[in-house]
This record gives structure tokens, C-alpha cells and sequence, in this order.
């Protein structure tokens, strides 16, 4: 289960990749999208976000972003 949930994961970094510059443009999509669902109760989420786009021991700084995709073939 781990390795199909591994390679899920795989799968949505590379479209996510495909559709947003970087970890900012993605951060700003999701806001965006979380403005419209949620009225209310947000707050914990944009906290969230905001702590991954700025504290250096957030994943998003140990992560680089996808810029390029290679084929294995």
C-alpha cells in the first residue's frame, strides 16, 4: 500500500508541476480556491500555507519544485 501511495503522490507532483511555476504559485491557487469553498473556518489553512511559504524547516523549502520532468524512456 505504501508504494501505490507513493507512486499517487508521484503522479500529482508531476501534473501539479505541469500547471504551476512554483511552490508560491501553487500556494496563491490554493488560496484562491480556498476563498471561494470557505466563508469561514479558513483561518488554519491560510495559517498553514503561510508557514510553509516562509519558515525555512517547512517541507517547501527542503523540497524543490519539479522544473523539469524527464521521460523513462
Amino acid at each position: 500500500e505504501a508504494e501505490q501511495g507513493d507512486a499517487y503522490l508521484d503522479g500529482v507532483g508531476v501534473a501539479a508541476a505541469a500547471v504551476f511555476r512554483d511552490w508560491d504559485d501553487f500556494s496563491r491557487a490554493y488560496l484562491a480556491g480556498l476563498s471561494t469553498r470557505f466563508k469561514g473556518g479558513s483561518k488554519h489553512y491560510i495559517k498553514a500555507v503561510e508557514w510553509l511559504r516562509t519558515d525555512f524547516s517547512s517541507p517547501w523549502f527542503r523540497q524543490p519544485w519539479i522544473t523539469a520532468i524527464k521521460s523513462t524512456k
